[in-house]
């Protein structure tokens, strides 16, 4: 056999389980593999589309709730209401910053917005789709999101 085809196989071979033990499953809901980064796959902007047991969010045609992740740790929401009052219709939108970090074991969401602190465990964190769920809100909420970009 060649030797410097033996040589190149080593080194795809290594380069291939490096990726997979960084990349490994680790959320409930998966994925089992990725070839992006944690980091990579939650930078971005995401759109609420759902939410399970939780009555601080209701998610329809009137209200919207936007989360965009930076990778210098900056995260903002942006949220969305329209309503009606006596025959008018009336949006209001308004916008929270604050600073984002994974747990150390990357198990969780951590969030700092102006000292208050909320914690979400990620259950699914693939490039378009995040599910965390929460306890901060009362009930567990279940979130899922949609990256938008």
């Amino acid at each position: 056999m060649n030797y410097n085809f033996t040589k190149k196989m080593v080194a795809v071979a290594s380069i291939v389980g490096a990726l997979y033990l960084t990349s490994c499953g680790k959320y409930e809901e998966g994925p089992e593999f990725s070839l992006l980064s944690k980091q990579a796959r939650i930078t971005g902007t995401w759109t609420l589309i759902s939410v399970e047991g939780d009555d601080y969010f209701d998610v329809d045609n009137d209200e919207s709730l936007e989360m965009a992740i930076e990778k210098d740790n900056d995260i903002i929401f942006r949220m969305k209401e329209t309503y009606t009052y006596e025959g008018e219709t009336h949006t209001y939108t308004y916008s929270i910053k604050g600073e984002w970090d994974f747990s150390d074991d990357k198990e969780y969401l951590e969030i700092d917005i102006d000292d208050e602190y909320l914690e979400f465990e990620i259950l699914r964190l693939t490039n378009k789709e995040l599910i965390i769920e929460t306890s901060s809100f009362g009930d567990n909420g279940k979130m899922e999101f949609e990256k938008k970009d």
